[in-house]
């Protein structure tokens, strides 16, 4: 018994009749296991170059990185660069490398870096959002923490203030995560550009 599958496609101009030449190329394909082994070995070669793409633009993000540190940029550019490197590793697939690179930047704040700064905070919101995507939800909470953390510092507002934009996607993500959010500073209308003149 055949159990290929019949394309049994009409046309208008052929007096809604079946489209006998798209039925025959649809047996032929089922029928020919060459034809079958052809499409699987370009699956496979494609599939390879997505691979080696992927490696070679980690390997050149990876240089970039190497550079900054060579270079003896300032602890944020590197950071940043880092955050970067992070976000392209974790686009493509290698936790791995995105751990790393958001865990070298956390640890800038041993190396000078205010803990509380955008950079160090920006990083830990990309970690969180990896665990919380990984059903690691209690790193994500904890990870989340300090880029949540409303407390005001020596100039008198909190790290992001209430308008920035990595806050709201911070508090977007804890509420998928069901973590209580701390008070908004509604005493600090940081959103009003009104000046009295």
């Amino acid at each position: 018994m055949d159990m290929a599958p019949k394309l049994a496609s009409t046309s208008p101009v052929n007096g809604g009749k079946p489209n006998q030449a798209a039925t025959r190329r649809t047996q032929d394909a089922a029928d020919d296991p060459g034809r079958l082994r052809y499409r699987r070995h370009l699956h496979g070669r494609e599939a390879a170059a997505g691979r080696r793409k992927r490696r070679h633009a980690l390997a050149r993000l990876a240089e970039a990185e190497a550079e900054a540190k060579a270079a003896g940029l300032p602890l944020p550019s590197r950071g940043w660069t880092l955050v970067l490197l992070g976000r392209a590793a974790n686009r493509l697939s290698d936790a791995g490398r995105a751990a790393e690179c958001f865990g070298l930047v956390t640890r800038l704040g041993a190396g000078g870096i205010d803990p509380r700064h955008p950079v160090i905070l920006t990083a830990r919101y990309d970690q969180a959002a990896r665990r919380a995507a990984t059903g690691d939800t209690r790193e994500a909470a904890r990870l989340l923490e300090p880029v949540l953390d409303r407390t005001l510092l020596a100039h008198g507002y909190p790290a992001l203030g209430e308008a920035h934009p990595l806050l709201a996607r911070a508090r977007a993500l804890a509420e998928r995560l069901g973590i209580t959010l701390p008070g908004s500073m509604a005493a600090i209308d940081e959103a009003s550009l009104d000046i009295d003149v």
